[in-house]
């Protein structure tokens, strides 16, 4: 719905997005996403995983934020 009406308004302004917004919309909610048994469940990650890599990374943002850390050099190969 939402983004039928953003075409419209476009089209009302002689805009043309080069997108279809109807059919982006498709692509970002049903096919974007990896299906559970082909990602997660097949390399072994379970929510706990998730939940704690989330809160290492929040944890390790305020130690750099706090200055209690220094920020860590990445290099490209």
């Amino acid at each position: 719905m939402e983004s039928e009406k953003l075409m419209a308004k476009q089209k009302s302004k002689d805009l043309e997005s080069g997108m279809d917004a109807v059919k982006l919309a498709d692509v970002q909610y049903d096919k974007a996403y990896i299906d559970q048994a082909e990602g997660s469940d097949f390399l072994g990650v379970t929510e706990d995983d998730i939940n704690k890599a989330i809160a290492e990374s929040v944890e390790s943002c305020m130690n750099f934020i706090n200055n209690k850390v220094e920020m860590k050099e990445m290099k490209a190969d």
